[in-house]
């Protein structure tokens, strides 16, 4: 009776081995081995490019969540000066001056800033007017003030940004310009 491990037919090595020779034995489990650790370090590599992707564009998001609120304070600056024209050819520092006084209520002023985004915004925070520059008389094209704001959010980012406030006519030739929009 054959032995089950050893095949009935004659080795021409004479190792007894069957099929394989000396040279091939115990090759095979170190070949899967490897095979394997193969596939698992490229499954590896394919997740951590996944993370690494995921995480840019987390970045990214925070980046424009961070941008849209800066826009959206510039925006209410831009409205709480368009109420008081009589601010836009006065740089911040002398908003506390007896001209400043005279359009506007030092409540209103100090609103202006420094200031909440409404509730209902998309990303709630307050906001900080740090400097405001009036456009410069003279120059040809259409007049722009800058304003410097810093933003922080209720879930600890900030962030700070500058911003161009565009002004257009009013409609009496003899009144200041109004703001008609911002640009980052």
């Amino acid at each position: 009776m054959a032995h089950p491990l050893h095949p009935t037919t004659p080795d021409p090595s004479g190792w007894g081995g069957g099929r394989w020779g000396p040279s091939q034995a115990g090759f095979v489990l170190p070949l899967a081995f490897l095979g394997a650790m193969a596939l698992l370090l490229g499954a590896m590599g394919l997740q951590a490019l996944a993370l690494q992707s995921r995480s840019a564009e987390a970045i990214q998001q925070l980046r424009r969540q961070r941008e849209d609120a800066l826009a959206s304070a510039a925006q209410l600056v831009a409205a709480g000066l368009r109420r008081h024209p009589c601010l836009l050819p006065l740089p911040l520092h002398q908003w506390q001056s007896t001209t400043a006084e005279l359009c506007s209520r030092e409540e209103e002023r100090t609103a202006l800033r420094r200031g909440r985004l409404p509730a209902a915004a998309r990303h709630p925070g307050s906001y900080t007017l740090l400097s405001y520059t009036p456009p410069a008389a003279g120059l040809a094209g259409p007049a722009a003030a800058e304003l410097h704001l810093a933003w922080s959010s209720d879930r600890g980012g900030m962030a700070q940004g500058r911003f161009r406030l565009l002004l257009a006519p009013g409609a009496d030739p003899a009144a200041p310009p109004l703001p008609a929009g911002i640009r980052p």
